[in-house]
């Protein structure tokens, strides 16, 4: 047969083309799409390995399916990660890469981002979903590798990394870093801050352990800074940088919240620390503050008073064995150790005017004695070693701590103690600020 006319068709002696036409018309719709498709994912992958932005915003609108592998069962998100091109990571995700698809060796693009310590890459990561609990290679999840590479969260808060880092060093999701980071660095120690205006400028001291108490040894010990015990400060704690100042009581008495007018006996108000306030004073002064930001204030317990005005130190004062009139207002006229005789002002000086001690904090020695929570006792027999306020015993009396500028440097020792009524008021007390801060 030289051709195929009508009436081959007619006696049902198809030719091979034409009894599979059909068939092969559904095989050729079927193989285009996938060869297309095909095509597109390689282009897809060659754009991102060779960082070609433009390649890859083409292939984009294409339509490719971002999260096609290749024969080493990578992604193209995958690969922009290793590579660090933090410029094609954002148009993949949005794409609709799926930051969860793991490589053979069980690993996700966000583990891959904790191994090359990419920041912004893993801050992009997380907020499209990167979950870090999946675990990749050696059993470890992007979260272990992270604090490998970052740290912990304060260290990784010193270093500027942002909130997602944060976040995933702590477990957490992108969602929840903000809040955790900012909490965190409220907690950051040596951090200063005020709350308002008028507030008291704070500064944040770290969570620490300490013997509290003089040991038998110590000059001028008396057995009231006794047993030596170990106390806990368990969390960063907020503490007035200075005492409070005759100009923050007196914003405290213009609002309505203080009803008490101090006299300032002639030595001028504003800087100074305010004195002649009895401890019923100072706890309607918290209670004005707190309400008006929001914020627990509070006296210091006698606990943090000490670990605060110690600042890591053992001596008798925190600055040394000995302290002399030039690192602390009180009666130069009187020595302690070996430290040499001083200008005795004979009053009180604006806070600050001395050198501050390792945590930051002014005048813990001298200038005036500070009230704090807690009820008096007479030794240290049952006290709290969580660094919270004695909240039992002679409560009619309370503590002071620190000495005056009327007092002998012996008084002013980290470990000495005094005690007086809550409600009297005399030219050589005052009193400091704590906040506690959020957990």
């Amino acid at each position: 047969m030289k051709g195929t006319d009508k009436n081959t068709w007619a006696s049902g002696m198809r030719p091979w083309t034409g009894r599979f036409g059909p068939v092969l018309l559904v095989l050729l719709l079927l193989i285009v799409p996938v060869t297309a498709q095909a095509a597109q994912a390689a282009a897809l992958h060659r754009a991102v390995k060779a960082g070609n932005l433009d390649g890859l915003a083409r292939v984009l609108a294409a339509g490719v399916d971002v999260n096609t592998r290749d024969s080493r069962g990578w992604t193209a998100l995958m690969y922009a990660v290793d590579k660090g091109y933090l410029l094609l990571v954002e148009p993949l995700l949005a794409a609709q890469a799926d930051p969860n698809v793991r490589r053979p060796d069980g690993s996700t693009a966000l583990f891959i981002a904790a191994v090359r310590g990419q920041s912004e890459i893993i801050a992009m990561l997380m907020k499209a979903g990167a979950d870090p609990t999946i675990k990749g290679m050696k059993a470890k999840t992007a979260t272990e590798v992270a604090r490998m590479r970052y740290g912990d969260t304060q260290t990784a808060l010193k270093q500027g990394e942002p909130p997602a880092v944060i976040a995933l060093l702590a477990g957490k999701t992108w969602a929840e870093g903000a809040d955790l980071a900012r909490e965190l660095r409220e907690r950051q120690p040596g951090r200063t801050f005020r709350d308002c205006e008028q507030c008291p400028e704070m500064v944040v001291v770290p969570a620490g352990n300490y013997m509290m108490g003089s040991p038998d040894g110590e000059k001028s010990r008396v057995n009231d800074e006794g047993p030596v015990h170990e106390v806990t400060i368990a969390a960063p704690l907020a503490v007035g940088k200075y005492e409070v100042t005759f100009a923050e009581w007196d914003a405290c008495v213009a609002a309505g919240g203080c009803t008490h007018q101090p006299r300032d006996v002639g030595w001028g108000r504003g800087k100074r620390p305010v004195i002649d306030v009895s401890w019923d004073d100072a706890q309607e002064y918290v209670q004005w503050l707190s309400r008006e930001v929001g914020k627990p204030y509070r006296l210091l317990s006698e606990a943090e008073w000490e670990y605060v005005a110690r600042a890591g130190t053992t001596t008798p004062f925190h600055t040394g064995e000995t302290i002399s009139p030039a690192q602390a207002n009180y009666n130069g006229n009187y020595t302690y150790g070996s430290g040499r005789k001083g200008a005795y002002k004979e009053k009180t000086v604006p806070v600050g005017s001395y050198a501050a001690n390792g945590f930051g904090v002014y005048d813990v020695h001298g200038n005036v004695e500070e009230w704090v929570a807690d009820c008096w006792h007479d030794s240290y027999r049952g006290a709290p070693s969580d660094g919270s306020a004695w909240e039992s015993g002679e409560c009619s009396r309370r503590v002071v701590r620190g000495g005056s500028w009327n007092y002998d440097p012996e008084n002013l020792r980290s470990a000495g103690r005094l005690r007086y009524g809550a409600g009297y008021r005399f030219d050589d007390i005052g009193f400091r600020l704590a906040r506690t801060l959020t957990p």
